[in-house]
């Protein structure tokens, strides 16, 4: 089984001009990081992620200076998926640490032996007032297994 993101970084929310207050940004599941996983077909699948991962600009202070900080990202509770079908239609609902009976399986609709689920996730980042500068980075890990 293999997990893989597909296309451009789609949880990138850019440029962010900092003020004196707190900002909210967000990014829709459809318009969030698409990964598609594969496996066995017919097979029963559970899907897991973070609740929360912690953004850093360390590296970015070493090379440019100034001070160090976090922020949080919060992935969406609920992603959906879209079976074997690589655009988005008839998104299906996923939660977290839960298995989907019905709905979340490998499918084989190619008929080549290869199972595939194409998963959408977005997630939510506050900014709070007067936030060090900097390139955010931090790590994601999108779990699938039987």
């Amino acid at each position: 089984m293999t997990v893989n993101t597909v296309g451009a970084n789609h949880l990138d929310f850019g440029n962010i001009n900092v003020t004196t207050s707190s900002q909210n940004f967000s990014i829709s599941n459809q318009n969030g990081q698409k990964f598609e996983a594969t496996g066995s077909p017919n097979y029963v699948i559970y899907a897991d992620w973070p609740q929360t991962i912690t953004l850093n600009n360390y590296a970015w202070v070493i090379s440019h200076g100034g001070t160090n900080g976090t922020l949080t990202f919060s992935p969406n509770d609920i992603i959906q998926h879209t079976g074997d079908n690589s655009n988005w239609s008839n998104p299906y609902n996923v939660s977290r640490n839960t298995y989907n009976y019905g709905n979340l399986y490998f499918r084989d609709t190619d008929n080549d032996g290869i199972g595939k689920v194409y998963f959408w996730l977005g997630g939510a980042l506050t900014v709070p007032g007067n936030q060090s500068s900097g390139d955010y980075v931090g790590t994601l890990t999108f779990t699938v297994s039987y």
